[in-house]
């Protein structure tokens, strides 16, 4: 996503590097999502899985289903239930 949302920040000299630690459904929905974790908590390298296939339209799609499904949870007031 971030190829998409801010590509200056993006060292595409380092995509051969950007390989991390898989992030599991069961890992990602271990605690709730207003809980703060520093990222060091999920990877050494600042990447979560394999950057080396990320493409700025791969970011903007899963940029659009992820703004979608956070939608429908705040209009469905289920972070505060």
């Amino acid at each position: 996503m971030m190829m998409m949302v801010k590509p200056d920040c993006v060292r595409l000299e380092k995509v051969a590097e950007a390989v991390g630690p898989e992030l599991t459904a069961a890992g990602a929905f271990s605690r709730p999502l207003q809980v703060w974790r520093s990222f060091d908590e999920y990877s050494k390298t600042g990447v979560i899985g394999d950057a080396r296939k990320s493409t700025a339209t791969k970011g903007e799609q899963l940029f659009e289903v992820a703004t979608s499904l956070i939608a429908e949870k705040l209009i469905a007031g289920e972070p505060w239930n």
